[in-house]
């Protein structure tokens, strides 16, 4: 009489696969939160560079003979250029780099070609900058008038070519943490399907050995109980007939209390996404059924899985990729996918929006006087405030450093931009204490409204960034509007 092999070293070999599976799937969720962080510093540090690039030429530009105001913006240059230099070598070695709160913040090197070409342009293009401050730094305190007017003539041009490789180099890193998080994400899926389909196979094996319909549910519950996925067996009418204690604890009830119910009860819509207990409690679900015949009948083993930490962990890394963790707005890769948005609807039905940059005034003093706390303490406070002149429809973000970016839809008139503005700028300057000291800080504001001042991002980001400037220019405080299209920089 032929006997049919036990099938023990099959079982153990799928069980040790299942493992496998959610070990790769947890370490695949560890690697994905590690990923997000370090490419959340590299955005934010590569937008960083553009406010320094800035800082420098600003401070460069306002250089005079006129004792402490001459030493400050001395200061100031040293101070970026330090940093811009430290960091623009980090991305293109990998190193470290001090991040706002003095904190060390480790980059890699740039490896894929299109960020190496930017890196490599942007190197070149910083190098005679470099060079002309390094000159009029070691000048100490009393630079010649040659060596001020040399570096000024360079930081005009120079400074165009900075802001543009910042601006690409951005870009570039956003794009590719996007590709990175989707496919890491379409991976966990994968090995989550496989994990399941593996519990199907051991449990399609186990009844395949079996020859009696009682036997087969006990032999099954003895196999299922110490698997982590709930498992349920259930007949030709989607009666449950048996589960296995995982099952148990997911619902929240004993085997008894399952058995006789319709599966489809257990869940909230026939696609299975979301499951519900008894209790009307629900989690986040997914759900994979596998047809067996045990002695001329037909059953449905059926395996539920809690998918709502893996939910709650997307969420997590959603918000970390997305959003500014200090004042918990949009960051500069959120901000660029809303005003790309909001352009493709302005076209699509011929409407108008506003932007706004707006910058604050007098951040670096209560920073370098109060200390980080202290200024990440206004910050919080600033954004508080903005949201308080805003509504749902709009996006209000932090650009980097102590600039936002604000996204007003609706906004069609001039007027009614320059009266928000100016709300803005009176909530700000409401600011009077921070942790119990005085302060003293105000806001400077660039508006650009689509289509008068630019029909893509990049025309529209540069119009409302000169209107900023012109506003601090002008005596800081103040609100500007974007020049006339004739000034701005051609729109590609």
């Amino acid at each position: 009489m032929h006997v049919r092999p036990k099938p023990v070293g099959s079982l153990l070999l799928l069980i040790g696969v299942f493992l496998a599976l959610e070990l790769t799937a947890l370490g695949a969720d560890i690697w994905l939160s590690r990923q997000v962080e370090r490419d959340a510093a590299a955005i934010n540090t590569a937008g960083r560079q553009r406010m320094l690039s800035q800082m420098i030429s600003k401070s460069i530009l306002t250089l005079s003979q006129e004792g402490e105001q001459h030493s400050d913006a001395l200061t100031e240059i040293r101070q970026a250029h330090r940093l811009f230099d430290q960091t623009l070598q980090a991305f293109a070695n990998g190193g470290t780099t001090t991040g706002a709160d003095g904190e060390t913040i480790a980059l890699q090197r740039l490896t894929s070609a299109p960020d190496r070409q930017l890196i490599e342009a942007a190197l070149q293009n910083w190098a005679p900058l470099n060079h002309s401050i390094g000159r009029l730094l070691a000048a100490g305190e009393s630079p010649a008038s040659a060596f001020i007017d040399d570096t000024r003539r360079l930081a005009l041009v120079q400074d165009d070519l900075l802001l543009r490789d910042m601006n690409r180099l951005t870009l570039s890193l956003e794009h590719s943490a996007q590709e990175t998080s989707e496919k890491m994400r379409n991976f966990q899926s994968l090995i989550l399907l496989l994990a399941m389909l593996n519990a199907l196979v051991i449990l399609r094996l186990v009844l395949s050995h079996l020859n009696h319909s009682h036997l087969n549910l006990s032999m099954l519950s003895q196999v299922t109980d110490n698997i982590d996925s709930s498992v349920f067996v259930t007949q030709a009418n989607d009666a449950i007939i048996n589960c296995n204690q995982t099952a148990t604890r997911l619902y929240r009830c004993d085997k008894e209390t399952l058995r006789g119910k319709k599966l489809a009860r257990l869940f909230i819509d026939s696609e299975a996404s979301q499951g519900v207990r008894l209790d009307g409690t629900t989690f986040d679900a997914s759900r994979v059924s596998h047809a067996v015949n045990i002695n001329g009948e037909e059953y449905q083993i059926v395996t539920v899985h809690d998918i709502s930490p893996h939910k709650a962990k997307e969420a997590t890394l959603s918000r970390l990729a997305y959003h500014d963790p200090l004042t918990q707005l949009p960051n500069r890769l959120l901000i660029r996918d809303r005003l790309e948005q909001e352009i493709h609807r302005s076209h699509r039905y011929g409407l108008r929006f506003t932007l706004m940059f707006i910058d604050l005034d007098g951040f670096k003093a209560i920073n370098d006087t109060l200390g980080h706390d202290s200024g990440d303490l206004l910050l919080q406070e600033v954004a508080a405030r903005m949201k308080g002149c805003s509504r749902e429809a709009d996006t209000l973000g932090r650009f980097a450093g102590d600039e936002f970016v604000a996204i007003y839809t609706g906004l069609i008139e001039v007027s009614q931009a320059q009266k928000l503005a100016q709300q803005l700028i009176d909530a700000i300057a409401g600011i009077t204490s921070i942790a119990g000291r005085p302060v003293q800080v105000g806001a400077s504001i660039g508006i650009a409204i689509y289509p008068l001042h630019g029909t893509h991002s990049e025309a529209l980001m540069k119009a409302a960034d000169s209107a900023m400037y012109d506003a601090k220019e002008a005596g800081r405080n103040r609100y500007r509007q974007a020049s006339t299209p004739s000034r701005l920089t051609a729109e590609a």
